[in-house]
């Protein structure tokens, strides 16, 4: 969710934005929608400072929340 983009690492790989629903009675995130794929030498960094943050939160819907995952690559 929007809290683990932190806790991305510093390290070369792609990064993936979904929007996504937490429901906190089940401790359940479900994923609704991918939003973008990206590549960066620095996925942390990337993520905490992306030009488009504005653009992916104008996309959501009620309810919805920013998640964010990762692949690092070598």
């Amino acid at each position: 969710m929007e809290g683990n983009r932190r806790m991305i690492p510093a390290a070369s790989g792609l990064y993936f934005v979904f929007s996504c629903y937490f429901d906190s009675y089940k401790n359940l995130v479900t994923l609704r929608k991918l939003l973008y794929v990206g590549k960066s030498e620095n996925v942390n960094y990337r993520l905490l400072s992306h030009e488009k943050e504005l653009l992916w939160r104008q996309s959501l819907q009620v309810g919805e929340l920013l998640c964010f995952s990762y692949a690092e690559v070598f």
